[in-house]
């Protein structure tokens, strides 16, 4: 398995990423302080510059965040929307906002809807395993 920094290599597809998601978070209307401190310690984590660290403070305090999302490959796209799309399904409520966000953002990084819908399958089947998994503990009581 690929390492994310060796993925996401250069500056811009790292904070193209954490700004997908913050938009994401903040597209339901509800961000609170642990998101916030999920973000800093991500760019932390992406060893993002002191700068990154203020710009990212400032798109999560203000709200006010460019949506224009660039990666330097087809292989960083489909990785955001991947982890993208399983973190809307970690809470068990995918809501229509997101899923038209993640949408949007998917044509503009020109990841195809067939590729969007391939992923959508492979979260909602991990997702089933996962409860499969979670129902084999309470086979004894």
């Amino acid at each position: 398995m690929e390492d994310i920094k060796e993925l996401l290599s250069d500056r811009e597809s790292k904070l193209s990423f954490l700004k997908g998601l913050l938009l994401l978070a903040k597209c339901d209307g509800h961000f609170d302080d642990n998101e916030k401190q999920f973000y800093l310690s991500a760019a932390t984590a992406l060893e993002l510059s002191e700068d990154d660290h203020r710009t990212l403070v400032k798109w999560i305090d203000t709200g006010k965040v460019s949506k224009d999302l660039k990666f330097a490959s087809k292989r960083q796209s489909l990785f955001f929307l991947k982890e993208a799309v399983q973190l809307c399904y970690v809470d068990g409520s995918y809501s229509e906002k997101e899923r038209s966000f993640i949408a949007k953002v998917a044509k503009q990084i020109g990841v195809s809807k067939e590729a969007l819908s391939q992923i959508h399958l492979w979260v909602e089947e991990g997702m089933a395993w996962v409860k499969r998994g979670e129902a084999l503990i309470e086979l004894e009581d």
